[in-house]
């Protein structure tokens, strides 16, 4: 079509025999699942906000009635539908986000003293089962975040201070499941795993945790606190490691420009706080200046380096 060999109906109708151009039906179905997610949503809020407002008119037995009841009507719900649709998969998280109401309820309840890591770790064991059986990505992901509120929140309770590895920690765990996810992704039977959004939000997460410690390596604002270089002094090994894996099988294996967008964009961060710290420690006006000066050209490099990936990747598929 670009090259004036294909008329303009002929692209049109092209695009619609390869899927590319949403029909009727793509709408309705698009418009039935939004509706569903919302829905839910908005049930499930509704059911946390009823117990929150109420909870000192209701009695013991009405706030566990209320949440046993939810529960047991979407796991029946789930099993009416089949896990192969996706209202039953709906269903089935909806399960599984209200067994951290049951638990939120007990623990009010009975005043157990249990800190908000134990409340988290809790809710992902319970729903493990669930995630297994439904086979639905964003059960994973709602999984991956409780352990990722459990570590963060073990770290700030437990071991609270600068001075102990918890990014890296929560860096680890978002990497290992990315590569986890994209080994498991590639086999027949595990067609429901090579959704997109998933990996790219655990690639945002992780590279996220990892970027805290690597700029606060560079700025040095807690370099006088004890034990805090000490304990982050392999961030910087951690993120170029990542950086370089994340470029290498996304441009190579997997091709995704996505991915490559975030870690040009990781770079963009750590080069600019590497540079604008020691120019502007030169020269506070001059500094400043020549810092955005250096944020535009690399935003100018990493898009220029993106167009040529694109151009090749749509000359190879």
């Amino acid at each position: 079509h670009r090259q004036g060999i294909l008329p303009k109906d002929a692209f049109k109708r092209a695009l619609q025999l390869i899927g590319h151009t949403p029909q009727r039906g793509d709408w309705v179905k698009f418009v039935n699942v939004l509706l569903l997610g919302l829905g839910s949503l908005l049930l499930i809020s509704g059911i946390f906000f009823f117990l929150a407002y109420n909870w000192t008119d209701l009695s013991r037995f009405a706030r566990f009635g209320t949440v046993e009841v939810a529960l047991i009507v979407s796991a029946g719900l789930a099993t009416w539908a089949g896990l192969e649709r996706i209202a039953g998969k709906t269903a089935l998280t909806f399960s599984a986000l209200l067994i951290g109401a049951l638990l939120l309820v007990f623990g009010q309840e009975y005043q157990t003293g249990a800190d908000s890591y134990e409340l988290f770790w809790n809710w992902a064991l319970l729903m493990t089962g669930l995630a297994l059986i439904a086979r639905f990505d964003l059960l994973w992901g709602i999984w991956l975040g409780l352990l990722n509120l459990t570590i963060y929140f073990y770290w700030d309770q437990v071991q609270p201070g600068l001075d102990w590895p918890g990014w890296e920690v929560l860096f680890l765990l978002n990497a290992g499941a990315l590569l986890i996810w994209e080994l498991l992704s590639r086999w027949r039977g595990l067609v429901w795993m090579r959704s997109h959004w998933l990996p790219r939000v655990v690639t945002l997460v992780a590279f996220g945790w990892i970027l805290i410690p690597t700029v606060a390596l560079i700025f040095a604002y807690w370099s006088t606190a004890s034990g805090f270089i000490a304990s982050h002094q392999a961030a910087v090994l951690l993120y170029a490691i990542f950086l370089l894996s994340v470029v290498g099988v996304y441009q190579w294996i997997y091709p995704d420009l996505f991915m490559l967008t975030v870690a040009a964009l990781s770079l963009i961060i750590v080069l600019t706080a590497w540079s604008g710290r020691w120019l502007v420690e030169a020269d506070g006006v001059f500094g400043t200046l020549a810092t955005g000066v250096l944020v535009i050209v690399q935003a100018g490099l990493a898009g220029y380096w993106l167009r040529s990936l694109q151009k090749r990747m749509e000359a190879t598929a």
